[in-house]
Formats: C-alpha cells, sequence, structure tokens
C-alpha cells in the first residue's frame, strides 16, 4: 500500500514534466521558439485533468472490482493499469502531434484509472491486516486528520 501511494505522487508530478518538455524545442523553451509538439487546444484544457478524471472513474469501478474479484486479484488489474498507462504514454506516442497527444491523454487516462483504483484496494487490503476496531479508528483517523 506504501509503495502504491508513492506511485500515486509519483505519476501526477510526471504529468506535468512531461507535458513541459513537449512543449520545448530540443529542449529550450522560449515563446519565440515553435514546440516539438504544439499543444493543441483541446489538449491544453483538458489533457492534465485527464489524470484526476481516471482517478475518480478507477475509484469507482476498481473497488467494486474488489469486492467481485477479491483484493488480490484487483489489486494486480489496478497496478497493471498503472504500468500499461505510462508505457502507452512513453512508448506509444508518435505520429502527428495531434495523435501524439491523444495517445498520451488516452496513456494518462488508463494511468488514473489504476491509480485512482489504487485507493479503495490499499485501504481495505491494509484494513484487513489488523483487527475490526484497529482498522476502523485508524481509517477515521486518516479521512479526518489528513
Amino acid at each position: 500500500a506504501g509503495i502504491s501511494n508513492f506511485a500515486i505522487q509519483y505519476n501526477y508530478a510526471c504529468a506535468s514534466i512531461a507535458t513541459a518538455v513537449m512543449l520545448s524545442h530540443d529542449d529550450l523553451t522560449s515563446h519565440r521558439l515553435r514546440p516539438d509538439y504544439p499543444e493543441p487546444h483541446w489538449a491544453k484544457e483538458f489533457l492534465l485533468s485527464v489524470v484526476f478524471i481516471g482517478s475518480v472513474v478507477g475509484m469507482l469501478i476498481m473497488g467494486y472490482l474488489g469486492d467481485l474479484l477479491g483484493l488480490r486479484p484487483a489489486l494486480i488489474v489496478t497496478n497493471s493499469m498503472i504500468v500499461l498507462g505510462a508505457l502507452a504514454s512513453a512508448l506509444l506516442s508518435w505520429g502527428s502531434d495531434g495523435e501524439v497527444w491523444g495517445v498520451i491523454m488516452v496513456g494518462r487516462f488508463v494511468l488514473g484509472m489504476g491509480v485512482g483504483g489504487n485507493y479503495p484496494l490499499s485501504a481495505a487490503k491494509a484494513s484487513h491486516a489488523v483487527p475490526m476496531h484497529e482498522a476502523i479508528a485508524k481509517t477515521g483517523a486518516a479521512f479526518f486528520l489528513a
């Protein structure tokens, strides 16, 4: 659960860094230089938020999947989605400017679903590791004191 939460924050931070690199020209930035991959209008408005939209969808779907399949298989699915989304963004980004940004958007959505799915699943897994009264107290403290 701890590694998953670290990975979540790492992936959120990397989304902003990757966008900055793509908007550079030969790794230089200036409003006078044309970026290597000019950002379409739709990407400017939607690209960073798609990770968070995917997170909400992942929280809703993966919690249910954990109930349906069990926590371990659902965690494998959600962690696989994180890996697939990250790899898709990194390795499948070729073509025209619009295609590159589209692939990155889809990859980030899938990554976001995996990241969001980790929240309910890792909380449920952690609650199974301690007696019920401790799980309730610690979960309540984590939500209300964080």
